[in-house]
């Protein structure tokens, strides 16, 4: 529960049937789009940032999904139904990727094997972008480089040493502060419950 919130998800309480939709996401059982039961393993998940129509979020590159405009035809090979990703939303989803990347501390580029492994797929998948590829190869690529790119982003908050100073500050607060628009996750233990209630 966060009071900075207007909606008040329902947990998934039934037997779940995860499977890959047509848009590429899991629906209610994807971590981008909606709360998760928080996990101990995986904590940075609840703070996956939520997703935004607006075109001048930082973070705009993350939720964008290529249109036919998109793709360059000069440098298509129709013959063998290929295409090249256009350079402008090469260059967007590049940029934020670099963004990124950039954010992750020093000390984490060897401790946090997450990070680690995370800033290899997607250096991995920014090189696959400049290949030739199907249509529906090339929607992949793009959506799971944009997975990486905001999964690595909550990680790299929740390690952050301003997070932990925030949740030491704020417990003397009787107010919790604006958080960012994250996606959040379900919980019943008390304890992470009132960690991120004073997050906001």
């Amino acid at each position: 529960s966060s009071p900075n919130s207007n909606v008040l998800y329902a947990p998934p309480l039934s037997s779940r049937r995860v499977r890959l939709r047509r848009h590429l996401h899991f629906s209610h059982d994807d971590p981008l789009f909606y709360p998760q039961p928080f996990n101990d393993h995986w904590p940075h998940l609840s703070l996956i940032q939520a997703p935004s129509a607006d075109p001048n979020h930082p973070f705009a590159a993350a939720w964008l999904i290529p249109s036919d405009e998109d793709f360059d035809v000069e440098a298509s090979d129709l013959l063998y139904n290929a295409a090249i990703l256009d350079n402008k939303f090469y260059s967007r989803i590049k940029s934020l990727a670099d963004l990124v990347l950039a954010n992750i501390p020093s000390d984490d580029n060897t401790s946090d094997s997450y990070l680690v492994h995370g800033a290899l797929q997607v250096e991995h998948m920014l090189k696959l972008l400049q290949a030739a590829a199907s249509h529906e190869e090339i929607l992949l690529r793009v959506a799971f480089l944009q997975r990486n790119i905001l999964e690595i982003d909550a990680r790299i908050r929740y390690r952050s040493q301003d997070w932990t100073n925030a949740i030491l500050k704020n417990k003397q607060k009787p107010t919790p502060p604006d958080c960012l628009d994250v996606i959040g996750a379900f919980t019943d233990n008390l304890s992470t419950l009132e960690k991120f209630y004073q997050l906001g």
